[in-house]
């Protein structure tokens, strides 16, 4: 479409560009171009979609003129046979419509949506007192644009058989957008021939037109009328009344209900997107231009019929700069104004931590616990950090530089420093060795050292030995983490040295079932077992295991809980043993249901309604029941016996009982 090479950017009139493809049909769709950008090679990339136009009878063309856009249809319908009563012909018209998609680019169409299909208007047949219609209504056919007429005649026949029966009457209410489907009916109306029809359509008329119809014609009394029933078996006198669908305008300021508001109103949205600072990233810049537009809507189906082009409340979405963040550059110092078209913008400002200044000894290794300060961001650029930075002061090093420029803001700077004995003597005691020279340490050996007075070469012997250290449940290691956390390359802590590797729970578990929602829940008791090793701090070695502190640990015993209407099966559990190599033991007591006492006739059979109450369970003892319960009373009858005392708690006792004569 238009590629530019090897041009200046001051020789660039993109604007112009822009303006002169949208002339040729053109839409703008995104503007790469930044005008800003340093001087070099750069490619910009402009996006631009064809315009398209819709040609319809409201916007013909010369080649499309409104007569090759639309046809027009007539209905007829003849009447004769009632002499001088016959009604004169009804004649109706409609209109049949096409449209086109027109490339406003290419001058050529590039859709076809075709011509539209349209119905006719159902004619009811007008009354004409002593005669009969051939048809009770006519018409409503849906057409075509290559046949789009059509003609009908009703003819009347004197009545020769006037009925003094009821007669029957119907207001049918049709769409005739939707092929003349019945939306509505008065139902069967009943009268004496010749009485009026006591039906107003007005209630059903205003109930349909707020559901989005229009009123077409009123067949029944448009003007006032007053029907009345005809004296003909033959016929049910129908009346129609036409409704149409209604078209709306629906935008922002007159919204319709069923119709989103995205179809007529949406927010352009340009973001700027910010990453790569983690937590401090910026939340995007977000700046929302509203597009909006006019949709035709067909007010009973809520489709669409027809919509004007977008139009933008703003033209172009303001420049973004870049925020400042402490220890970070950006890859842009801002965000150029982009044109709002119709679509979305998104813009990506990525974040790189700042480079460092990094200590590193005369041997190229970091010096450890040295700072290392970061590079300070140019707080009027996000691109660039501020230049000419001093270097740390480290105690015990001498820097051989004071301060330093970074190259690249994103790049570490090493800056070697010299170190003195004193750093040495500590570097081997953050690798796990201890002194053994009476107790001295590596800050005291150097001192005294580096104080002695000058007297030639001197030699002094200073005795290491490796460290060690206890690991327990309260002071386990790390397996895999650096034993000396000031020396991370050096052992580690081996397997087996965690505090779960240390320490074991022994678990004596008693569980309950059976009572429904009364089981108690499990009663658990815990026993520990810990052991120590010890480290050699500078191989990361196990040199001694002390082994388990106790080779088994025994619980106490648990009295089994009484609940009302249970029984159990244990009394008292528990009292297991657990060693540090079967941490687990598990009893398990189950409840069952008490059994009752059953009034029962001298023939066996229960007695109907009569109680028949549940064992008590003993309060001392959760497995048994308590002795000599007290049998019900029963109207109309006399026990066999007084008490019960059951042989098994869970196992229902009958009582026989005798009628009270």
């Amino acid at each position: 479409m238009a590629h530019l090479e090897e041009l200046r950017l001051e020789d660039l009139n993109v604007d112009q560009i822009i303006q002169t493809l949208q002339q040729k049909g053109y839409r703008l769709i995104s503007n790469g171009f930044d005008p800003s950008i340093e001087e070099g090679e750069h490619d910009f990339v402009v996006t631009f979609r064809h315009s398209y136009q819709t040609i319809d009878v409201d916007h013909p063309t010369n080649e499309f003129p409104v007569d090759a856009l639309r046809k027009v249809g007539t209905q007829t319908v003849h009447y004769q046979g009632a002499g001088t009563r016959t009604p004169i012909d009804n004649q109706s018209q409609i209109i049949i419509n096409r449209s086109l998609i027109y490339d406003q680019v290419e001058k050529k169409v590039v859709k076809d949506n075709g011509w539209e299909e349209k119905s006719y208007q159902v004619i009811g047949t007008p009354d004409v007192a002593g005669y009969v219609p051939s048809e009770a209504y006519v018409g409503g056919e849906t057409v075509t644009k290559d046949a789009p007429n059509r003609e009908y005649t009703v003819n009347y026949e004197v009545n020769h058989e006037p009925s003094q029966n009821e007669q029957e009457a119907i207001v049918q209410f049709l769409d005739v957008d939707d092929h003349n489907q019945e939306v509505a009916t008065s139902g069967a109306l009943n009268g004496a021939p010749y009485t009026k029809i006591d039906y107003v359509p007005t209630g059903t008329i205003n109930f349909l037109e707020n559901q989005g119809y229009k009123l077409l014609d009123n067949g029944f009394n448009a003007n006032g009328e007053v029907q009345f029933f005809d004296n003909s078996d033959k016929t049910t006198q129908t009346y129609i009344v036409s409704m149409g669908h209604s078209h709306v305008d629906v935008n922002d300021g007159h919204p319709f209900n069923g119709i989103d508001s995205s179809e007529y109103q949406q927010d352009i949205i340009a973001t700027v997107h910010y990453v790569g600072a983690g937590d401090l990233t910026p939340n995007d810049n977000s700046q929302i231009i509203k597009k909006n537009r006019t949709v035709t809507v067909d007010s009973v189906t809520k489709e669409i019929l027809h919509e004007t082009d977008w139009e933008v409340s703003k033209k172009k979405f303001d420049e973004v700069t870049t925020p400042i963040l402490k220890g970070f550059h950006a890859d842009k110092r801002l965000v150029r104004s982009k044109i709002a078209t119709t679509d979305n913008l998104a813009e990506l400002v990525t974040y790189v931590a700042n480079g460092r200044i990094i200590p590193i000894d005369e041997d190229g290794n970091e010096i450890p616990d040295a700072p290392h300060p970061t590079y300070q961001t140019d707080p009027k650029d996000a691109t660039q950090v501020l230049p000419n930075r001093p270097v740390p002061d480290i105690t015990g090093y001498s820097p051989r530089v004071e301060t330093i420029d970074p190259e690249d803001p994103s790049t570490d700077t090493k800056v070697v420093y010299s170190k003195k004995l004193v750093v040495q003597l500590k570097a081997l005691e953050d690798r796990g060795y201890t002194f053994v020279n009476n107790g001295l340490n590596a800050d005291t050996v150097a001192r005294s050292i580096d104080n002695e007075e000058d007297h030639g070469t001197q030699t002094y012997v200073i005795g290491l030995a490796h460290g060690h250290v206890n690991v327990t449940p309260e002071n386990p290691g790390q397996p895999g983490e650096p034993i000396n956390p000031n020396f991370v390359q050096g052992p580690k802590w081996p397997v087996g040295t965690g505090r779960d590797d240390l320490i074991r729970i022994g678990r004596q578990i008693i569980r309950y079932s059976g009572a429904d929602g009364e089981t108690p829940q499990a009663d658990e008791q815990r026993a520990e077992f810990d052991r120590t090793l010890i480290i050699d701090k500078v191989t990361g070695k196990i040199i001694k295991d002390n082994g388990w502190n106790a080779d088994k640990r025994q619980f106490g015993t648990v009295t089994t809980p009484v609940i009302a209407g249970y029984h159990a099966d244990r009394r008292i559990v528990g009292g297991k043993t657990v060693t540090p190599e079967h941490l687990e033991e598990i009893d398990e007591v189950h409840y069952r249901e008490n059994g009752r006492i059953i009034p029962v006739d001298p023939n066996g059979r229960p007695i109907a309604k009569a109680e028949q109450p549940q064992y008590i369970t003993d309060s001392n003892d959760s497995t048994k029941v308590v002795p000599n319960e007290r049998v019900p009373h029963v109207a109309g009858f006399i026990p066999t016996q007084n008490t019960v005392t059951p042989s098994r708690p869970g196992q229902d006792t009958p009582v026989v009982y005798n009628p009270d004569k």
